[in-house]
């Protein structure tokens, strides 16, 4: 079932959307109301929906991406390790700050200055 909706749609030569908003603005683009189709806002890909004839469409001839297959390749287990190991490089960080402050509060208390 589609929706109606408010949004601003960026779009390129063939129509195909590459963008939107529904708040606010988005350089190029175009005010549209109407008819959505389904899952539109919740799962958009780029080049999946064309404006037909002034009616928001899934493009036949675009296929659903896949966003992450279950065994995923080379490229995206560096991809998926580099951001473990950012978060976990993150998180020592925070640990680390927390404990410059405590030790820098010590200090302060030491040399006679504020609890």
């Amino acid at each position: 079932m589609k929706n109606e909706l408010n949004v601003k749609l960026q779009l390129d030569e063939t129509q195909h959307v590459v963008g939107y908003v529904t708040v606010g603005d988005l350089a190029g683009a175009m005010d549209y109301t109407g008819k959505i189709p389904d899952g539109f806002i919740e799962n958009p890909q780029v080049g999946r929906y064309q404006l037909i004839n002034g009616q928001l469409e899934i493009d036949p001839n675009v296929k659903v991406a896949v966003l992450m297959r279950n065994n995923p390749n080379e490229v995206q287990k560096i991809i998926m390790s580099s951001v473990a190991e950012s978060t976990r490089l993150e998180k020592t960080n925070q640990q680390m700050q927390k404990l410059i402050m405590s030790q820098e509060r010590k200090i302060a208390e030491l040399k006679g200055g504020t609890k």
